[in-house]
């Protein structure tokens, strides 16, 4: 059955605000990951370098900026 003219203008009315919503949430945990720097400790664990662990930040940082 295919949605009405109202029906599916409410529909997607109600999906934009579902990405707007997941856009937000994306965008704190990016924020809070870029913030703490949680994976320092694993990094540390496995030996990284200092000039390794800024090269993996460097990536999640260009992984941010293409996510937005």
């Amino acid at each position: 059955m295919a949605d009405t003219g109202p029906e599916l203008a409410a529909r997607l009315s109600d999906l934009d605000a579902r990405v707007r919503e997941l856009e937000a949430v994306q965008q704190l945990i990016l924020r809070l990951l870029s913030a703490t720097r949680p994976l320092d400790s694993v990094l540390e664990q496995y030996g990284a370098t200092d000039s390794q662990a800024r090269a993996f930040y460097k990536l999640l940082d260009d992984l941010v900026h293409r996510a937005r």
